[in-house]
């Protein structure tokens, strides 16, 4: 019986998914803020920094692009630098923007043109950057409040956009 339990524990401990987050800064860090995240997955590391925050944003490429009737583009203007390893990700999959109203938005995809300079996926090695924009449509009657880069198999970067 004490060897059924401890194989029950090991499973159990096993199917676990790895959920790691970045530490918790006492306050979340704004617009202009930096956060070290650290992918498991690719064992790598960046430093991911919240450029800036355009509300409302105008499309660039193709200008005819539009949001939906009520809806408006907002975007969020990231700058990742890699630091140890080869950060492999796409920037738009792990993006998330948490509005007034407590609702989830995930970014449109990169190959979706609309606000230039798009952030395409990445291969960054140690000491490269890319900066890019990840396009987000939100209702005209809410706000952003919160960014977070929530990578999978790795950390969660959380920015305050309320200040």
């Amino acid at each position: 019986m004490r060897v059924f339990a401890a194989v029950l524990a090991v499973t159990a401990a096993s199917a676990t998914p790895v959920i790691a987050s970045a530490q918790i800064p006492k306050r979340l860090p704004g617009v202009g803020g930096s956060l070290t995240l650290h992918s498991l997955i690719y064992r790598s590391t960046a430093r991911i920094t919240l450029v800036k925050v355009i509300d409302p944003a105008t499309p660039s490429y193709p200008s005819r692009l539009r949001p939906r009737s009520g809806n408006r583009w907002v975007v969020v203007q990231l700058k990742i630098r890699g630091l140890r390893g080869t950060w492999t990700d796409v920037p738009a999959n792990d993006g998330l923007l948490i509005d007034s109203l407590k609702r989830q938005h995930k970014a449109f995809p990169p190959e979706y043109g609309t606000v230039e300079p798009r952030m395409p996926p990445l291969s960054l090695d140690p000491n490269r950057v890319q900066v890019g924009n990840l396009v987000f449509e939100l209702p005209k009657t809410a706000r952003p409040r919160t960014f977070k880069y929530v990578i999978s198999g790795g950390d969660t970067g959380t920015w305050n956009l309320t200040r």
